[in-house]
């Protein structure tokens, strides 16, 4: 079922119509069913044990007829009553709540005109039991089940029925007052039906339009879960909405910074707008390389790519998949450039070990990284060689048995003196 898009959902909650597009109002009954069942269920138990204690009023409200009222009233409709209340449990109900609703409220409304018409002069009943009728009428308004074109209808009928309880009793017709109380008692239901028919309008318009904003919410929460996991790993993000302060150590994850070579002079050279596209054309490649591989993108700075490997969920071979991704990334680089797009060339650095991850701040908060691993990644890149992977020591012991790499040799590293690095060439072949 296809659901409208935020601008329609937000027409439909203004719209004063009782209906939806097919799909949606599918949706709806679904919703109304699910949430309304019970109260439905409740209603129709207090109904049930309403109707039968006034078999006792009967008795002496009619002491003349009530045998004739109590056949309608425990023979007809109490089985009906029950028969509904038990069906209210079945599967088949969804599709027979409305109906049987309607035919709970009719049988009872077209019994207490039998009751008046069985009743006799001089009865209490004979002159009263038609304002019962009022009591299935408030029965009908206020009962989740039948629709408010139901409710139309089966009150216009019940008040259409009413007269006839009276039309066979002449002698109550020829007296002068007689016709003062069938005025005043059909005013009162008449007044009692718009204004109930009026409220139950207005009672299932409002229902409706909270079903819309209930889809507007899950909707915008969707959104905002989308925009959350574009910023940060699925499982940080149910932590940050649980309220939980995220902050790992990690024994084991491999760095990976990816930099644009001489990307300043050629920014120059370029409009803001083509820079921008620029950045977002080799950027959205790599974004489509790392969730490939399943590894976790950090951060962009400037013309830098930061992804790591091995969190939020470690994994074993977080080093190799990082080698993958590094080779990948430089194998789209050089697409970009038979493609005829700039002249691009990358450094690339790898390093492995512990680092911390966390998130930061409460607005445009971040997952980050820190530790020296971190700062070694990124030593790496920064004095790597254009077009080349570069490794430390420590990522080229973990590999050297899969992959073939080239020594570099010492070079001075700032802030951590000279170190020995390789240049990662690509994957060994598997011996078979």
């Amino acid at each position: 079922m296809q659901v409208p898009d935020m601008t329609n959902l937000d027409q439909l909650a203004q719209q004063n119509r009782l209906h939806f597009p097919p799909d949606l109002e599918a949706q709806f009954q679904d919703y109304y069913f699910n949430n309304f069942l019970w109260i439905n269920r409740i209603g129709l138990a207090v109904g049930l044990a309403m109707w039968s204690l006034f078999g006792i009023i009967d008795r002496y409200a009619l002491p003349q007829s009530y045998q004739g009222t109590w056949l309608v009233r425990f023979g007809l409709v109490v089985p009906i009553i029950l028969l509904s209340i038990f069906i209210s449990y079945q599967p088949v109900y969804r599709r027979w709540m409305r109906a049987t609703t309607i035919l709970v409220t009719l049988s009872a409304g077209l019994g207490v005109i039998a009751f008046v018409r069985m009743s006799l002069p001089g009865e209490v009943g004979y002159y009263y039991y038609i304002y019962g009728l009022t009591v299935i009428l408030m029965f009908l308004f206020t009962i989740p089940g039948a629709q408010f074109i139901d409710v139309v209808w089966v009150s216009l009928l019940l008040l259409a029925c009413a007269p006839l309880a009276y039309m066979f009793h002449s002698e109550y017709l020829r007296n002068p007052m007689s016709n003062v109380v069938l005025g005043v008692t059909g005013a009162f239901l008449v007044t009692l039906a718009i204004v109930g028919m009026v409220g139950r309008y207005f009672y299932e318009l409002s229902i409706r339009r909270n079903f819309i904003q209930r889809i507007i919410i899950v909707k915008e929460e969707e959104q905002v879960n989308a925009l959350l996991l574009n910023v940060l790993p699925a499982s940080i993000a149910e932590r940050l909405k649980r309220g939980e302060e995220v902050a790992d150590f990690y024994p084991a994850v491999s760095v990976l910074f990816a930099d644009i070579v001489n990307f300043t002079p050629l920014s120059m050279r370029l409009t803001a707008a083509q820079v921008v596209h620029l950045l977002n054309h080799v950027f959205s490649i790599f974004d489509e390389l790392t969730e490939q591989y399943t590894l976790e993108k950090i951060k962009t700075i400037g013309d830098a790519y930061m992804v790591v490997s091995g969190l939020p969920v470690p994994r074993p071979d977080h080093a190799e998949v990082l080698a993958d991704l590094a080779l990948d990334i430089q194998q789209a680089v050089a697409a970009l450039k038979e493609e005829g797009i700039e002249n691009l060339m990358l450094r690339i650095g790898i390093h492995t070990g512990p680092a911390v991850a966390g998130v930061i701040g409460w607005r445009k908060f971040a997952y980050d990284l820190w530790g020296d691993t971190i700062n070694t990644a990124s030593r790496m890149e920064s004095h790597g060689l254009p077009g080349r992977i570069q490794v430390s020591q420590e990522y080229y012991e973990l590999l050297k048995d899969r992959y073939r790499f080239e020594a570099r040799g010492e070079i001075e590293v700032k802030g951590k003196g000279k170190m020995c690095t390789y240049l990662l060439l690509g994957r060994l072949p598997v011996d078979t």
